[in-house]
């Protein structure tokens, strides 16, 4: 279902309002718009005339903005365009034109909540009392892939609310921003195994594959992959989900600086979808009816504000820093 159609519940007032201003006998396609005062629906007749009615809801507007206190606010589309060159749901990303020399890869059981450890070492401590920004620096050259200017840091493979390791090997080189751009991953595949628990008693399992491949002689991370993947115990049955990949050197421009935050968010959404997509073919139920019954917006307004993700970030500098 698309991102900007939501589905309007039967025997609620509102659809039996479209329903009544729906001429069932007059429609010839399966899909009808209606107009209703200033909402547009989407009304949808199966082949055993059973009606679906879908809102559309966001900015119908291309490029509208508004202002908000904290920068800008746009659709989801054009939150994905902003950022179509860095994360991708479908496609490889563009990487260098040579093959790197080596591939960090981690394997593990996605957690229910968050595992949240102090850390007997820095990121700075454990690479060697190395910047990541030092690094890149003295490891790159002038290059239309890696930008040496901008904030950077050691970013994590596994995360560290996954349980991930204070280690060389789950640890690339990369931007802040694309530290930002991790958390909407993370923290999705985090509410996904949370809700796969509840509804099988932790039979179905949300197990997923990070690999980072790495200039070569460096740490410097080039595309990071997350693979997800779903799994029956029971009916010891796999489902995998498609790779999510996010490219390790995405710098926000000036003129987005105002939409990273809703960067966060939307990335989170979509892999929600993906991943609960997938989980619903296992489950051979409806998608629809499984990505109703979680309630990600409720999810983004109590764990990722804007003060949430700040803080995420700024967490993950005094890690970055000298001891």
């Amino acid at each position: 279902m698309p991102s900007h159609l939501k589905r309007v519940k039967k025997n609620t007032e509102e659809f039996v309002r479209i329903n009544k201003s729906f001429n069932l006998k007059a429609a010839r396609k399966k899909v009808t718009a209606v107009r209703f005062g200033n909402s547009i629906y989407q009304v949808t007749v199966a082949k055993n005339n059973e009606i679906m009615i879908f809102r559309q809801v966001g900015n119908r507007h291309i490029g509208k903005r508004t202002y908000f206190q904290r920068g800008m606010r746009t659709r989801e589309s054009t939150k994905f365009s902003a950022i179509r060159n860095h994360v991708s749901f479908e496609l490889p990303l563009p990487a260098p034109s040579y093959v790197p020399q080596e591939t960090k890869f981690l394997s593990y059981l996605v957690p229910h909540t968050l595992l949240l450890k102090k850390r007997k070492k820095t990121q700075y401590a454990v690479m060697g009392n190395q910047s990541a920004h030092d690094h890149i620096l003295e490891n790159t050259r002038k290059s239309g892939f890696v930008t040496r200017t901008g904030r950077h840091e050691w970013l994590h493979l596994q995360a560290h609310s996954h349980g991930g390791p204070q280690s060389d090997n789950n640890l690339v080189a990369g931007s802040r921003d694309s530290n930002s751009l991790q958390i909407g991953v993370e923290d999705a595949l985090i509410f996904c195994s949370n809700l796969l628990k509840k509804m099988s008693d932790n039979e179905i399992q949300l197990h997923v594959d990070v690999s980072c491949p790495t200039l070569p002689g460096t740490h410097i991370g080039t595309v990071c992959t997350y693979l997800p993947r779903i799994i029956d115990v029971g009916q010891a049955s796999t489902v995998t989900c498609d790779p999510i990949r996010i490219n390790m050197h995405f710098h926000a421009s000036h003129s987005l600086r105002g939409l990273q935050y809703d960067h966060v968010r939307v990335v989170f959404k979509e892999s929600c979808r993906k991943v609960l997509g997938k989980a619903a073919d296992l489950l051979a139920i409806d998608a629809e009816q499984l990505l109703e019954e979680q309630d990600i917006d409720f999810h983004i307004a109590q764990h990722l504000g804007d003060d949430d993700i700040e803080r995420e970030l700024d967490e993950a500098d005094e890690e970055d820093a000298e001891d």
